[in-house]
């Protein structure tokens, strides 16, 4: 369901917005998946973003992009999110809504930006010289406070007030309602539930307990944008940076932004697709894990013609080649899970290499966190402070846990990706694109993080617990 709105459905808004991918392989379960491509198709993806963003295209896709971004929470305000028997136009426009919100937050994934990155990489180089890997990083961060950030800002304004004034349950309790009706949509579980009031009861409780002082997180939220465009003028005054290489930095960092708005505006829009789909499924009487194994499209052909739906295997694949796109469960999906992963490098001297998103060098315990797994809440609101932060992507509902974590390390990503993002935002040391850290790190590992270089090893393998039984 959440697969197919991202890639299948959302592919002929990309092919109208004027930008594909050569090639894409997805393959794995419900619980655990990975996107592949191959070489010839990055290099081609990465030559048609470059053109495509360096035409007058880039500059409208960042205007339609702020329009879509601004038409998607005036839709979520403005609708009754219920089904009745036979009305299926608010599952459609949303559906829809939200097909053409992926295809746009698509055209900025790191294949289709690379080669411009690597292109204004080289010329900071060529320049600026030994640090040039930081001055790239500074000058492509966004100025811009995300709604994120905004987020944290009321969050720790809120923790901050509950701390330093006596105030009756009651009020709490209406603090909290006030924070979720602003926010709720932002964050949660991406395509599923949004986190409701408990959930927040629960991380107030805990911050409370900790004593963070957030006086000065606060600030730095509120000096950000200035700090920054500071930070990025006296990179080009002491360097002496050309005007055309400054605008394409400006690019990078516009198109960053704007992914990490769109990506909050699809999980808004998912939330609530999936309340319409938890009453499709209660006023059909249909498993919602059952609805959950077909497409939006194939959901509404059901609900119009009354088409049988079975239940089909966890494991899938949905793949795209030359213009076609082939959705495969089952066996055939595992046996393309064995060509693609049985392709991909395999971990050598306990090392990961990656790429930096923030620098920094920390040694710690990794805390991994698998999207879907039965414990992910748990590990996110149970964080351990100065844990190591592994998962295949960072997304904004593990915002609460990157946070307190001493560093970040990523399968996926590229400078404009959301753990380059908040990895700068609260300058957390961070390796991301390593490809195999879920699969080579395990919880409880000790890790080195050396974020300077790109760096991810293995020091220290924890033990399994032995049980002793009475015979």
């Amino acid at each position: 369901f959440e697969m197919t709105h991202g890639t299948v459905l959302a592919y002929s808004d990309m092919k109208e917005l004027g930008l594909v991918d050569f090639d894409l392989q997805i393959v794995g379960s419900k619980k655990k998946r990975s996107a592949f491509h191959s070489e010839e198709g990055l290099m081609k993806s990465a030559a048609r973003g470059y053109r495509y963003f360096l035409s007058e295209k880039g500059d409208e896709f960042l205007v339609e992009s702020r329009k879509l971004i601004d038409l998607s929470y005036g839709f979520i305000d403005g609708t009754d999110f219920k089904y009745q028997a036979g009305e299926l136009d608010t599952f459609k426009e949303t559906s829809n809504l939200i097909r053409k919100v992926f295809a746009f937050f698509n055209l900025t994934n790191p294949q289709f930006l690379s080669k411009l990155e690597q292109e204004v990489l080289f010329e900071i180089k060529s320049t600026a010289g030994l640090d040039s890997g930081g001055i790239f990083r500074d000058l492509c961060v966004s100025e811009k406070i995300s709604s994120l950030q905004s987020e944290q800002a009321a969050w720790m304004n809120l923790v901050s007030s509950v701390s330093e004034e006596k105030f009756h349950e009651k009020e709490i309790e209406v603090l909290i309602s006030d924070h979720h009706q602003a926010f709720g949509s932002l964050v949660g579980d991406e395509g599923n539930s949004a986190w409701d009031e408990q959930y927040f009861k629960r991380l107030l409780e805990k911050d409370l307990k900790s004593e963070i002082n957030y006086k000065n997180e606060i600030e730095a939220i509120n000096q950000y944008s200035d700090d920054i465009l500071k930070l990025k003028r006296n990179h080009v005054e002491v360097h002496g940076l050309s005007s055309d290489l400054v605008s394409r930095t400006e690019l990078l960092s516009d198109l960053g932004h704007v992914r990490l708005e769109l990506r909050s505006a699809w999980t808004a829009l998912f939330h609530k697709l999936r309340e319409v789909l938890k009453d499709i499924s209660d006023v059909h009487g249909i498993s919602q894990d059952i609805l959950l194994d077909y497409n939006a499209d194939e959901i509404i052909e059901f609900l119009e013609k009354r088409a049988e739906l079975v239940k089909k295997p966890d494991e899938f694949s949905v793949g795209f080649v030359n213009d076609e796109w082939d959705v495969g469960f089952g066996g055939n999906a595992v046996k393309q899970e064995s060509i693609y992963v049985g392709n991909t490098k395999s971990l050598e001297n306990g090392e990961l290499v990656g790429s930096t998103a923030f620098p920094g060098f920390v040694t710690g315990k990794a805390v991994v966190l698998d999207w879907g797994s039965d414990d992910f809440e748990e590990k996110i609101t149970n964080f351990p402070k100065d844990g190591i932060l592994v998962a295949g992507q960072t997304r904004p509902m593990l915002v609460p846990a990157i946070r307190i974590a001493s560093a970040i390390v990523t399968d996926e990503g590229g400078i404009t990706s959301h753990a380059a993002i908040v990895a700068r935002e609260f300058k957390k040391p961070c390796v991301i694109g390593t490809v195999l850290a879920t699969e080579s790190i395990k919880d409880g590992d000790t890790i080195e993080v050396d974020a300077d270089n790109g760096l991810v090893r293995i020091i220290k393998i924890k033990k399994p617990s032995v049980v002793s039984e009475d015979l």
